[in-house]
């Protein structure tokens, strides 16, 4: 049920299977878990990926799951840690915010990160016209 949620873009249902792949230490299929989960609009995969990407809690974590995230080219990126606590925010105040554009301005590692003007570059811009309901 929780795999028919994902492929339906619910982000908490994407948010539990992340939970569980890490639990089970497959941590490049909980990074992409999280990914999907943000991307869909869930606060707790944001703030999941924020830390992962964050120096702080890179030393507390234990050597093993280090050298797993490295060789996924996963290490403390500062920058991805920021846009990833700036989209935190803005989910926190507007949960139903989806981040179709997440992919592209914010991609998970090996990806370069492109130019960032803000938690806008991830939403899809409204269509010019009249609502279509």
């Amino acid at each position: 049920m929780l795999i028919c949620a994902y492929r339906k873009g619910h982000g908490p249902a994407a948010h539990k299977l992340g939970v569980r792949a890490k639990l089970h230490k497959n941590l490049a299929l909980a990074l992409e878990y999280y990914q999907a989960a943000t991307r869909f609009g869930n606060k707790n995969s944001s703030v999941a990926l924020r830390i992962i990407f964050g120096l702080e809690h890179w030393s507390s974590r234990d050597k093993q799951d280090q050298a797993t995230l490295r060789e996924f080219e996963i290490a403390p990126d500062p920058e991805r840690e920021r846009r990833y606590d700036q989209i935190s925010d803005a989910l926190d105040l507007n949960p139903d915010l989806k981040l179709t554009r997440l992919d592209q301005v914010l991609p998970l590692p090996p990806a370069e990160l492109p130019a960032w003007k803000g938690i806008q570059d991830a939403i899809e811009p409204e269509p010019d016209g009249p609502p279509s309901y």
